[in-house]
């Protein structure tokens, strides 16, 4: 059991990671998503380069360039760019629900790719996430169609369990912070990039939009990887 204050810091993580989804439709609602993902990771990494500087660590991005930047940018530029891009087709409820059967994607995932077995507990939630799911993306509706946003959020899930299958086989020995610092370096870079590359015109966030992205980056991006 964890102790009283490992299970705070646990709840607010989980409550920093639910607000993600309808503060990133308030941004992508003014900003596009490609920016506004750029914007997320830019924020995030620079907080975390302060941190490490802090602890008087370098952030040597250019050590394990390989395995850290292939991880940073399929899984977590990958991924957020999935992320924003759907939930400017879908609402912040579906978007959260799809995600939140991404433990049982990524033991799947795990277990096709790394071997590694599924518990009883496991195989039994399993059948009931994926018709929970499948009902919120059907909308119990005789179409039985399945909206742009929908079927990018759960593209972005399977994007995010094979970065948590990665950073399994991937991930270097080290620092754990040291590490998570150059992902987001790289993550930060490969964002920049791409909306860089896309000729969009820059967008000034308003008010609401640019708190609302600030949050996202601080609390919900910087916080869960300083964990």
């Amino acid at each position: 059991m964890l102790p009283i204050g490992g299970s705070a810091l646990l709840a607010l993580s989980v409550a920093f990671w639910g607000i993600n989804f309808p503060l990133a439709q308030l941004v992508v609602a003014e900003v596009p998503p490609l920016e506004a993902a750029a914007g997320r990771f830019l924020i995030a990494a620079l907080v975390m380069v302060a941190v490490q500087r802090i602890r008087g660590l370098p952030v040597p991005i250019l050590r394990h360039a390989r395995s850290l930047g292939t991880i940073g940018v399929l899984g977590i530029a990958g991924f957020n760019l999935l992320f924003f891009f759907g939930l400017q087709r879908t609402s912040p409820v579906n978007g959260a629900l799809i995600m939140a059967t991404n433990p049982l994607v990524t033991a799947l995932m795990a277990g096709a790719l790394l071997g590694e077995r599924l518990s009883v507990r496991q195989m039994l939630a399993l059948p009931l996430a994926m018709a929970g799911v499948a009902a919120v993306v059907l909308g119990g509706g005789a179409q039985m169609t399945v909206s742009s946003g929908d079927a990018l959020m759960l593209a972005a899930n399977l994007v995010w369990a094979g970065y948590n299958v990665a950073v399994r086989r991937l991930m270097p020995a080290g620092d754990a912070l040291t590490n998570t610092t150059v992902l987001m370096v790289w993550s930060a870079l490969a964002l920049g990039v791409v909306a860089l590359a896309s000729g969009e015109s820059f967008t000034m966030p308003g008010p609401v939009a640019g708190a609302s992205l600030l949050i996202v980056a601080l609390a919900g991006t910087a916080w869960l990887h300083l964990l």
